[in-house]
């Protein structure tokens, strides 16, 4: 996995910045007092905050004002024995935040849309499907079959390789007995599962749902590639939802 670029906001003197990262080396360079020790900063304290905690003074000076302003007000509420806002909707705007954009996520999205994709096809209702259509839903299938051992291929490197920086190879034998491990670990069977059903899908299902189109018999095989897919998209769904679940928590590396 490769990090293309960092947004950064509210941090510091940052109140909005890019940071374009080389594949490589990233050299920071600029004069005296322009934002580039933040700039890093900002990256540890995100990505690696027990060992870096956030400070006071890592808000945006300009900030400070909206930010005590909405202390008093708490002050204010208590003291007059009123329900104290205690949301988290009114700071937002003033708190810093960092977007990270992966290379992973294109070859994931471009997985997931085509099942998207391949999911409409073969579920259409049963009175519209016909010859026309289930050519296009063969042509779909062979020719995903071709892009989707590309993005496999692409997601399985780069994502042992976030993986092994994230986890540490130390904290391999131990990876079973921390939430995050177990996680971790629950992700990649699932990934596993999806490759051994895209690959069920394009040597066995695919040629039989062309046998049976020949054959004009494919409610079968369509129903079987159906859910097939189904079965796929929702293993799709739970990894998704397990890599949002494993960003909330900080990774066994952090630790070390």
């Amino acid at each position: 996995m490769h990090i293309e670029f960092v947004e950064i906001a509210n941090f510091r003197k940052l109140l909005s910045a890019r940071v374009d990262l080389s594949t490589t080396t990233t050299l920071f360079v600029g004069a005296n007092n322009s934002g580039k020790t933040s700039a890093m900063l900002a990256m540890r304290r995100f990505l690696s905050p027990r060992r870096c905690p956030f400070e006071m003074h890592d808000l945006t000076l300009c900030h400070w004002p909206k930010l005590i302003a909405l202390g008093e007000s708490w002050i204010a509420a208590r003291d007059a024995d009123e329900v104290v806002d205690l949301t988290i909707a009114p700071w937002v705007s003033s708190l810093p935040t960092i977007d990270l954009w992966l290379h992973d996520l294109l070859a994931a999205g471009a997985w997931t849309g085509a099942l998207l994709g391949l999911i409409l096809l073969v579920t259409r209702p049963a009175p519209r499907v016909d010859g026309p259509h289930l050519a296009l839903t063969h042509r779909a299938l062979h020719g995903f079959g071709t892009v989707g051992t590309i993005v496999v291929a692409t997601l399985a490197v780069t994502g042992l390789i976030n993986a092994w920086l994230l986890v540490g190879p130390g904290n391999i034998p131990a990876l079973a007995t921390t939430l995050y491990g177990q996680l971790l670990l629950a992700k990649l069977a699932l990934f596993a599962a999806m490759m051994g059903l895209a690959a069920l899908n394009r040597f066995r299902l695919t040629p039989r749902f062309e046998t049976s189109i020949a054959a004009a018999n494919h409610r079968v095989a369509l129903g079987t590639l159906r859910r097939s897919l189904a079965v796929e998209a929702g293993c799709a769904v739970t990894i998704l939802a397990l890599v949002a679940w494993l960003g909330t928590l900080e990774p066994p590396v952090s630790a070390m």
